[in-house]
């Protein structure tokens, strides 16, 4: 659905009838427009669509003949399409010259919960992956969709790069993160090294990304703290200051919450511990 701010007024953007749909791609480029992707067809697929949020006016731009998902870019363009294979493995395709769907990628089944693409930049020139093929950890890596070319720009020798946020204009990474202890950004873009150090002078929690505006002077940050419920803040690039815009639970706020430390336990191989439940036997 979108909602008219000012009268309220509701559109559908997808169909009902029992249909599921989901966002499958907005864009600066196209600021009143959205990729929705639903199954009103055929249950079992779900097919793109170019929808006006205003009007709820769609254009099928995608017809899935097969696929559990596709990928596409900030002009709309469906640049792959996914399915999996019958050893369950994950198979990426995109046309070829004569439009027939080809196979450029495999993600082994030992690989699919840790590996996926993220997003083009601008010029539609590099994928975005969040990778683990080939590795101990997922990494940040570009791919050069004309060479073929992979560079890693992000790594953590403990755990899975899980987070990369890029920047709203050109899609380019700025920083990577990664959850141990605590989460780990990694600034990859130094115009953004200083606005990191600030949040993290001013925040004792961990943070999330939510947004940031077109002209990249104000962002929304996430605050999750141990002793507080969920707040999100409005950080100023220019002033270096943030403004509170709500709490996530407010009844909460002030209530005698119990301190939270992270515990590191050294052991001879890596692995994760659980506590055993009283009476329960292995």
């Amino acid at each position: 659905m979108s909602i008219d701010i000012g009268n309220g007024e509701a559109v559908s953007l997808s169909p009902g009838g029992g249909a599921k749909g989901y966002v499958q791609q907005t864009s600066r480029h196209f600021p009143g427009e959205v990729l929705i992707a639903h199954n009103e067809r055929d249950r079992g697929l779900f097919d793109i669509y170019h929808v006006n949020v205003a009007n709820g006016e769609s254009i099928l731009v995608e017809k899935n003949d097969g696929f559990f998902g596709f990928f596409t870019d900030q002009h709309f363009q469906v640049r792959f399409a996914k399915r999996y294979t019958d050893d369950g493995e994950v198979e990426i395709l995109k046309r070829n010259g004569n439009g027939a769907w080809e196979t450029v990628s495999h993600i082994p089944t030992e690989d699919s919960l840790t590996t996926r693409p993220i997003e083009c930049n601008d010029d539609g020139e590099e994928l975005y992956w969040i990778d683990s093929r080939g590795r101990d950890t997922a990494a940040a890596v570009a791919e050069n969709l004309k060479s073929g070319a992979v560079r890693v720009l992000a790594e953590d020798p403990q755990v899975d790069i899980d987070a990369l946020l890029l920047d709203p204009q050109m899609m380019q990474p700025i920083a990577a993160a990664s959850l141990f202890d605590r989460t780990r950004w990694q600034v990859l873009d130094p115009e953004y090294r200083q606005d990191f150090e600030t949040l993290a002078e001013q925040f004792s929690g961990d943070l999330v990304f939510n947004g940031m505006s077109d002209d990249r002077r104000k962002i929304i940050v996430a605050h999750i703290h141990d002793k507080r419920p969920l707040e999100y803040h409005c950080y100023d690039r220019a002033s270096r200051k943030t403004r509170k815009l709500f709490s996530a639970q407010s009844r909460l706020e002030g209530a005698p919450l119990a301190s939270m430390e992270s515990v590191v336990v050294l052991t001879k191989v890596d692995a994760w511990s659980c506590l055993i439940r009283h009476g329960a036997t292995l």
